[in-house]
């Protein structure tokens, strides 16, 4: 709506915000939102304003770390003045700033709970951890914001079931960064977010507007881009507009540094440029050095024209972000009227202006997308894992006013946050409900012995997470060039739709299919429930995400999906009318594609797929979403161990014995009475436990060897400075496969370690499935 103001506008406006606030009213009033994080700068006017520490808006908190982390200093009051990740958090959540820089958050009349875990130097510990998860139930928070992250976790970790112990109480709803290890491959979703109970939040980008609009200047027409909400102010018309190195030729890459910041050999010539619009070429230093560089000059617009064939970036509106803190807008224009226009400027020898049409010409937008640096799932367990996405790029919101008030961000720690905001919209509506009687509620209920409205909107945590991820949207991804539906192994369920969330008076249950081994059609019971006062009419259909092929550390998109019939018919559309307050079970069955599975069979090959089965009002005015994911093929195919050869660039070798800090791959003779031990350096690329055998001369498994058995690990990440598991350091004992006592090996005889891969924890014996893969550690002699 035109009437809101600042950068998270486009995010409300995206996700369904403004709508439900403008149409219900609820802004979060009543509701308590903490955040495990870096604390907060409750000064901050869009925070509170607050003199001092608890205050109206930021009633709870505690600092578990001080400044100095290391020193182990806590202190009553999270003001936050050095991290401002947990500020800026704050801000998504819930900022309320009416004067100067107009913006709000999602909920800008929570109250906040600011659980510092972060300090400005040194390091904290888990139990800090733990103890400001334990503080925000204890400080009877609603909802907990969780914007951290590891690379890879465990749902029945320490910290992921403290966090889905106290969810299971039914009184607290935890939303968690996925992870930002999109770059790392499949089952990166981190810890606490693999927490069964928890809500794990992946990033989307925001739209992407292109505008384009005409401009005049000597009589010639050109067009320019603009980004965004970039404006063009009308006092740019008629000014004087300026080639920034006037003897320079128009085309090509620039002849010295066209526009970037002076330096003594390279002067980017910004002489004459105050009061006018500057034209300057691509290249050589960024867009923004050159924006810098002209406001600095006093012009009053810079436009870049392209060089080459190269692609223009898509930079946004550059005077929102404060870290730029220009007041002048960029534009930019394709090469060829670039060079066009600077042309013409050169023969005229300057004194042109410019004149800029009133409407845009055109606009184009570039569709929501799931970031690339949000982490893939699934969980380790297969849990479908993320379960919802929200905005989570180039986002703007509170910092400390140390550093400058506010900042521009990205991360899966942008994301988490909105959709807490989200969340507690919804709680403030589920309070109302029961406080209060509405006379057509009451109506209805002696009618039908049921309180519909309130049941949908229950505060079950479970309740509450099929509710999320029924509103989420589905969104594509870019492969070969081509858009493609995203798979939900990346996305979710989407990106939340607060207004479907909201107004839709419809829900499923379950909320979402998690087909282990999906192998073969799967058939499965799906309840919908009409919680509206008149009868539904919905088409059910299936729509086929985009698959993922799984191979060592990598992944890649596929064509291929699955698909889904209807009751005992194969059609995949299936009208249905549902009575109010009723529920209709529907049978549904679902058939893993053909391709994948021939796939699987003759080359081993692992898939992923996913989807959704949609219900949609046969008038087309609202849906819900139940979305699916599935593993085709054998997951004992899949190879859980990489080798890294000697010599790698920034990679130790892998497999490997390490002794005394140095890497052996050849076959070692070992003097125990020497040495500290040995340990494994292992390179693993998904998620599971290890089993370490100790093999004689004739590889025969003599025994188990404990320091390498039972140790729950997660995968490395697949970057240019790996992280390898070092297990150890071992000593030469083992447990006796015969006999199961403790034996040591003997001197002067060779042995190997093989080990095994299972896909589970180590406390969970029913789930083991073994990787065929083994892999073989170098000879070892003990002298």
């Amino acid at each position: 709506m035109d009437d809101h103001e600042g950068d998270m506008s486009s995010s409300h406006r995206l996700t369904g915000v403004f709508k439900v606030r403008d149409q219900l009213g609820l802004t979060g009033k009543g509701v308590k939102v903490g955040f495990v994080d870096s604390g907060v700068d409750w000064r901050h006017p869009a925070l509170g304003g607050c003199t001092s520490f608890p205050c109206a808006r930021v009633a709870y908190g505690y600092d578990f770390v001080g400044d100095d982390g290391d020193a182990g200093i806590s202190d009553p009051d999270p003001l936050d003045k050095c991290g401002g990740h947990g500020t800026h958090v704050a801000g998504i959540i819930g900022a309320n700033s009416t004067s100067g820089k107009i913006f709000t958050g999602v909920a800008p009349d929570v109250v906040f709970g600011a659980y510092r875990i972060f300090p400005c130097r040194g390091a904290s510990y888990y139990s800090q951890y733990m103890e400001a998860i334990q503080r925000a139930y204890d400080d009877g928070m609603d909802i907990v914001n969780m914007s951290l992250a590891g690379n890879s976790g465990f749902p029945d970790g320490p910290a992921e079931e403290l966090v889905s112990k106290l969810i299971s109480t039914g009184k607290i709803v935890f939303a968690i960064s996925a992870g930002n290890a999109g770059a790392e491959g499949i089952w990166q979703v981190g810890g606490p977010a693999v927490s069964r109970r928890a809500i794990s939040v992946a990033a989307t980008t925001l739209v992407d507007a292109t505008r384009t609009r005409e401009i005049t200047v000597g009589g010639n027409r050109y067009s320019i881009i603009l980004y965004d909400d970039t404006p063009v102010f009308s006092s740019l018309n008629n000014t004087e507009i300026v080639l920034n190195l006037m003897a320079a030729p128009p085309v090509g890459p620039p002849a010295g540094a066209d526009g970037c910041p002076d330096t003594p050999d390279a002067p980017g010539l910004h002489v004459g440029a105050r009061g006018k619009i500057l034209l300057v070429r691509r290249g050589t230093c960024p867009f923004d050095d050159k924006l810098k560089a002209a406001n600095a000059a006093g012009a009053t617009a810079i436009i870049v024209y392209n060089h080459g064939i190269s692609a223009l970036p898509v930079l946004g509106n550059r005077l929102v972000d404060p870290a730029l803190n220009v007041s002048i807008p960029l534009y930019v224009m394709q090469a060829e009227e670039g060079a066009a226009l600077a042309s013409f400027l050169l023969q005229s020898g300057g004194n042109s202006t410019i004149a800029f049409d009133t409407e845009d010409s055109t606009s184009v937008s570039v569709p929501v997308r799931i970031t690339d640096f949000s982490s893939w799932g699934l969980g380790p367990d297969l849990d479908f894992k993320p379960e919802i996405a929200a905005p989570g790029a180039k986002i703007l919101s509170t910092y400390p006013l140390d550093l400058g008030g506010f900042a521009i961000l990205q991360g899966t720690s942008m994301s988490a946050p909105y959709l807490a905001g989200v969340l507690a919209l919804y709680k403030q509506y589920s309070n109302q409900l029961k406080k209060y009687s509405f006379s057509r509620r009451e109506h209805f209920k002696r009618q039908t012995g049921n309180d519909l409205l309130a049941e949908l909107f229950k505060d079950d945590p479970e309740h509450l997470k099929g509710r999320i991820m029924n509103a989420g949207k589905s969104l594509v991804a870019i492969s070969n060039n081509a858009e493609i539906p995203d798979s939900n192994v990346h996305q979710g369920a989407g990106i939340i739709q607060a207004d479907r969330l909201f107004l839709v008076r419809l829900a499923s249950s379950p909320s979402r299919f998690a087909l282990a081994n999906f192998n073969a059609p799967e058939t499965h019971i799906l309840a919908l429930k009409n919680y509206d006062e008149v009868p539904v009419r919905v088409i059910l259909s299936h729509s086929g995400s985009s698959s993922v092929r799984i191979t060592t550390n990598a992944y890649a998109y596929t064509n291929t999906t699955g698909s889904s019939n209807f009751g005992s018919g194969t059609s995949e559309s299936f009208p249905i009318q549902i009575l109010s307050g009723a529920t209709a079970n529907i049978t549904v069955t679902f058939v893993p594609d053909v391709e994948a599975l021939s796939q699987a069979k003759s080359n081993h090959d692992v898939f992923l797929v996913s989807g959704y089965i949609k219900a949609l009002y046969d008038d087309g005015s609202n849906e819900i979403n139940v979305p699916y994911t599935g593993l085709v093929g054998d997951r004992s195919d899949l190879l859980p161990f990489e080798t890294i050869p000697v010599g790698s660039p920034n990679s130790p070798p892998s497999p490997a014995w390490v002794i005394d800090g140095q890497s052996y791959t050849d076959n070692i003779t070992v003097n125990l009475a020497s040495t500290s031990g040995l340990s494994a350096a292992v390179r693993t690329v998904v998620s599971g436990n290890l089993e370490g055998l100790l093999l004689d001369s004739r590889n025969i498994v003599l025994g188990t060897i404990a320091e390498f058995t039972g140790t729950d690990i997660g995968r490395s990440a697949n970057s240019a400075a790996p992280f390898y598991i070092l297990f150890g350091t071992w000593n030469g004992a083992y447990v006796d496969a015969r006999t199961g006592s403790a034996s040591i090996v003997g001197r002067n005889e060779t042995y190997h370690v093989k080990f095994r891969f299972y896909f589970s924890r180590a406390s969970d014996e029913s789930a083991k499935v073994y990787a065929k893969q083994e892999l073989l550690l170098p000879a070892v002699t003990f002298v």
